[in-house]
């Protein structure tokens, strides 16, 4: 839908740990956060109870009433991204190691084959 992707290099993402979304618009950097918002939540106990982590709770029943919950559990805020310089595409070349493409930048190894990644075990 946003045409947004790592690939094309209008992609980010800022792990904070929390429940949120920053649509805006690449040229203004005007946009909307949608959150879900914790006062709204508290009307709908299993919603609350799973995204606070609290007990055992059975994840069909969490995902039938979030379907019920719709977007009253969502609140939204204007907001202005600050400028960034957008990730330059890197040409690319075959890791000689596992033979799949990677950035040429990185050498003629991957991350993950030269051991500088520890993704997998």
């Amino acid at each position: 839908m946003t045409c947004c992707s790592y690939g094309n290099g209008w992609m980010r993402v800022k792990d904070w740990g929390k429940t949120a979304l920053t649509l805006y618009d690449k040229h203004e950097l005007e946009g909307i956060r949608l959150f879900v918002d914790l006062e709204e939540i508290k009307k709908y106990p299993l919603i609350e109870q799973w995204l606070m982590r609290i007990g055992n709770i059975n994840k069909e029943e969490v995902a039938k009433e979030i379907m019920r919950a719709g977007r009253d559990i969502l609140s939204w805020q204007r907001v202005r991204v600050a400028p960034y310089e957008r990730m330059k595409k890197a040409r690319l070349a075959l890791c000689s190691s596992c033979g799949e493409m990677h950035p040429a930048t990185d050498g003629d190894i991957c991350i993950r084959c030269s051991g500088k990644d520890n993704y997998y075990e």
